[in-house]
């Protein structure tokens, strides 16, 4: 059983490996006394999943976790916000060098 204290959370994980995959989890909020206990079998990742989306829910802070299963629609944002600066650089340049060739 591994238990963390962080932000006024505790947060347990405790899955085995054998077959068929057991998985619990549970997430309890201390300062608000909220919590979610979810046993599951079949999935070793869907509780720990379920959890850790239950706490970007209720606190709006993004773990280790839900952040790498997002990266890839993160990483694409970064490119289209680059790609988007890039864009707008280029027609900015060329709009300020046609009214100097304009003059």
């Amino acid at each position: 059983m591994l238990v963390h204290i962080m932000n006024f959370e505790l947060h347990n994980d405790c899955t085995k490996s054998n077959r068929p995959a057991i998985n619990t989890a549970a997430r309890i909020n201390l300062k608000s006394k909220d919590g979610i206990i979810i046993l599951e079998t079949g999935n070793p990742g869907l509780a720990t999943k379920l959890g850790d989306e239950w706490i970007f829910w209720k606190t709006g802070i993004a773990d280790y976790v839900v952040i790498q299963r997002s990266k890839p629609f993160l990483l694409s944002l970064l490119v289209i916000g680059y790609l988007l600066i890039v864009f707008s650089s280029v027609v900015i340049i060329r709009e300020k060098n046609k009214k100097e060739l304009g003059k």
